[in-house]
């Protein structure tokens, strides 16, 4: 997942498809990553990882 592929007309439509996507994953058991400007999360899977990955998406 990459924020820059994300569908949106800006930068809060784009971060919200990206938090579904994650919860999405999560719940599938499919592990999963994404890169921010500035930042990239290696995929992975479990509640640490969506938890880090929902508190990157809410700061960016």
């Amino acid at each position: 997942m990459n924020y820059d592929n994300a569908p949106g007309h800006n930068t809060e439509e784009r971060l919200s498809q990206l938090c579904r996507w994650v919860i999405d994953a999560e719940r599938m058991g499919i592990p999963y990553g994404f890169s921010l400007p500035g930042l990239k999360l290696s995929p992975d899977n479990g509640m640490a990882h969506t938890r880090k990955c929902l508190e990157a998406l809410a700061l960016f």
